[in-house]
């Protein structure tokens, strides 16, 4: 009893059990992109419109969060690229099977590292070359091993989801000097500001049996992890976070096959999706692997 309190009682272990109860809440984006519930919805607009209510209801519990309000323009282009990279990854999940949209996000080191590089001056060691290779054939099997049915469509807004979520990390990264709880909540808010005169363009809003899901959207799957996710930065550092984080693509797949494997839209991930998702976890996890190392030896000396 003694040793399972000890463990309980113990911050770095609370801080990891917060990640992975984050990342398992992340994974369940397809529970509700792929819900019958809003088959109804026009599926060229559907995209947009779990973008607006998700962001909508995660803005409302990330409030709590914010402890120092400022203002600067940068939040205006920090708004923007999450409402982009919101709209395209909802997108590319209502197109793409849950696994192939959920890998083509988790490209973004590979867009993160780019921009680093043009936007920032940051110059990758030559050591990690290794790793963007297997990120690099990653993408590429899983461009090539897509079936022939499969929506191309959906793929280049994947990509483009990665591309966005890269986006939103160099512009976190620009904002050091900002309370991070408010830039992620200005992220989220911005984005149904944004995405509103789409909504009242469009005319189509929530039937009584969506308004439940939207919200558990928004607040279960979006809201709540980053609030735990921020718990958690306080006991273990972020490259060990990060690296747990990689459960939510192992995990996104599976709910999908629980709730949804007899319906008839159901669709598995291609041989294409999952060597080319094992290729990109590898190298994701030998780069978090090496990080939380460095750090490691660093905090040592």
């Amino acid at each position: 009893m003694n040793n399972r309190l000890a463990f309980l009682n113990n911050n770095a272990m609370r801080g990891r059990l917060l990640v992975v109860a984050a990342a398992v809440l992340w994974s369940t984006s397809g529970i509700y992109a792929k819900s019958p519930v809003f088959e109804s919805w026009p599926l060229a607009e559907r995209g947009v419109m779990f973008a607006f209510w998700r962001s909508l209801f995660a803005a409302a519990i990330l409030a709590c969060l914010v402890r120092r309000i400022s203002w600067s323009w940068r939040l205006l282009v920090s708004g923007l690229t999450f409402a982009f990279m919101n709209v395209t990854y909802l997108s590319a999940m209502v197109y793409c099977e849950v696994g192939l949209a959920i890998w083509l996000q988790y490209t973004s080191p590979i867009w993160v590292l780019l921009m680093g590089y043009l936007f920032l001056g940051e110059r990758p060691p030559r050591s990690d070359a290794g790793i963007w290779l297997l990120i690099i054939c990653g993408i590429l099997v899983i461009l090539l091993g897509q079936p022939g049915h499969a929506s191309g469509w959906g793929i280049s807004l994947g990509l483009l989801s990665g591309i966005g979520f890269a986006g939103v990390v160099v512009a976190i990264r620009w904002m050091r000097d900002i309370d991070p709880a408010w830039v992620v909540f200005v992220n989220h808010f911005f984005t149904a500001i944004v995405l509103l005169p789409v909504m009242v363009r469009q005319g189509i809003w929530p039937q009584a049996d969506q308004w439940g899901m939207l919200a558990a959207f928004g607040v279960l799957q979006m809201g709540l992890p980053y609030v735990l996710f921020a718990w958690a930065l306080r006991s273990i550092d972020s490259n060990e976070a990060s690296g747990l984080t990689l459960l939510e693509p192992l995990f996104g797949p599976l709910w999908v096959l629980i709730f949804y494997s007899s319906v008839a839209s159901y669709e598995p991930p291609s041989w294409g999706t999952l060597l080319g998702g094992g290729l990109i976890l590898l190298g994701l996890t030998i780069r978090y692997w090496r990080l939380a190392r460095h750090r490691k030896t660093t905090d040592s000396k």
